[in-house]
């Protein structure tokens, strides 16, 4: 469990700051953060690796469908964000849960800075790294 959360936290934090300086998410720590979530736990290949690819595929499914409706505030860094955090926690249930905890987090943001269109990275990371402690 802290294993998830200092991979989130290493690799999250540099995503979250490029996020909010350009609104851009790179490619090459998303990747990083996608391969150790696959990594994590070699231990135990099957269960384990079939739970972070459901974990991974389901948030894939919700991330389209959030850049489908979200014109213009929700890029394709943000999908492939969504998906490598996915793998990284693992968990179907706590997926859910971060997801729902990013959202309010970054309507929160929103209301509270005026702007249409805020960084999403930092809200991501904000609801996978409470689903760790939380769930």
């Amino acid at each position: 469990m802290l294993t998830n959360c200092f991979v989130l936290i290493i690799l999250g934090a540099p995503i979250a700051a490029r996020d909010i300086a350009a609104h851009r998410i790179p490619n090459f720590l998303v990747a990083v953060m996608l391969l150790s979530g696959l990594l994590m736990d070699l231990q135990y290949p099957y269960a384990a690796m079939f739970s972070r690819v459901l974990a991974g595929t389901f948030l894939s499914m919700i991330s389209l469908i959030l850049l489908l409706i979200s014109v213009g505030s929700f890029g394709m860094g943000d999908v492939k964000l969504i998906i490598a955090l996915g793998f990284c926690l693992g968990d179907f249930q706590k997926s859910l849960y971060a997801i729902f905890i990013a959202l309010l987090f970054a309507l929160v943001w929103m209301l509270a800075s005026g702007k249409k269109i805020i960084p999403f990275a930092p809200a991501l990371l904000v609801g996978f790294i409470s689903s760790i402690f939380w769930l």
